[in-house]
């Protein structure tokens, strides 16, 4: 029923600790409905790439969901030290993403919004150390 790259887990060879120095936000991808059900996704630093192809950071195996259907950014708020807005993009999908019901090209997100593409939604947790 899921299918996500192996990263979407756990980074192989890195622990939390390596990836999030203390005092630094975790954001996550909680897969809360359709294919994306069950999966969490901790963003990092790099850009996340949501899509049906085996290529992507979280692969969704959803016919509703192109091969590149949209980026997610973490881009630092240089207001707050250790925090970070995040972006997310549509990549030129068929079937476009919406935020919290409204259709979007690209939005910033917050805590809490919810991301729906294809048959699946998603939402963005902010879990502060």
């Amino acid at each position: 029923m899921l299918a996500t790259a192996e990263t979407a887990k756990t980074m192989p060879g890195t622990s939390d600790d390596e990836v999030f120095p203390t005092g630094r936000e975790h954001l996550v991808l909680v897969g809360v409905s359709g294919w994306a059900t069950g999966v969490e996704l901790t963003l990092g630093d790099a850009a996340t790439v949501i899509g049906r192809s085996s290529t992507c950071d979280l692969q969704l195996l959803d016919d509703h969901i192109s091969r590149q259907h949209a980026r997610v950014s973490r881009v630092p708020d240089e207001d707050r030290p250790g925090h970070s807005f995040v972006v997310i993009e549509d990549l030129k999908s068929r079937n476009g993403i919406r935020v919290n019901g409204r259709r979007v090209v690209r939005a910033v997100l917050d805590g809490g919004d919810m991301i729906h593409l294809g048959r699946s939604t998603l939402r963005l947790d902010r879990r502060d150390d």
